[in-house]
């Protein structure tokens, strides 16, 4: 259980994170909509090329045939690539409803009474015993002692972790810096 003392600490964090992650906030929503503009884009040029595809396949040329086909298929994918962005924020929506109508069931069931109490009180004593027990799990299987295993890479021998920990800075987070999906 927790002390006042830090309860305190984690209050004091939060209020000097706050301005970052209101940061954060504006800079996700903002790449959002350009990842919605970009779906909508890609979507209004496959249906460009689906147009002039089914135009030239009605020329009596073979080759118009054939560059119709092409620029139908190639038209069929980018509308299919530009819907998938509008599918995407889609389910985006519907998990932000699913947590918003969950949290209302809890204050439904808050309000309801003793029963109700009972139930999130139980509820709030079996998530505090997985926690527990979860915590308590990390830290014996934190405090064992792996066996270091060595790796040459490139003619350097470096351990194991020193090259799991490389390719999670160098990889994992420039990803997650790159990303435009918003999707985490």
């Amino acid at each position: 259980m927790a002390s006042i003392g830090e309860l305190s600490v984690v209050i004091r964090a939060d209020d000097q994170f706050t301005p970052t992650l209101k940061k954060v906030n504006t800079s996700l929503r903002t790449n959002m909509a350009a990842v919605r503009q970009l779906g909508y884009g890609v979507t209004y040029l496959g249906t460009s090329f689906l147009a002039m595809g089914f135009a030239l396949k009605q020329t009596n040329s073979a080759l118009g045939q054939s560059v119709g086909n092409t620029l139908m298929m190639v038209g069929a994918i980018a509308t299919a690539i530009g819907q998938s962005f509008q599918f995407i924020a889609a389910i985006g929506k519907m998990v932000v409803a699913l947590r918003t109508l969950a949290t209302w069931q809890i204050i439904t069931r808050a309000l309801s009474g003793p029963w109700g109490w009972a139930a999130l009180a139980g509820g709030a004593a079996v998530a505090g015993v997985t926690i527990a027990a979860t915590n308590q799990k990390v830290a014996t299987s934190s405090s064992k002692t792996t066996p270091t295993v060595n790796v040459t890479v490139m003619g350097s021998v470096v351990t194991e972790n020193q090259l799991a920990e490389t390719i999670r800075k160098k990889f994992v987070i420039d990803q997650q810096r790159n990303s435009t999906s918003g999707i985490k």
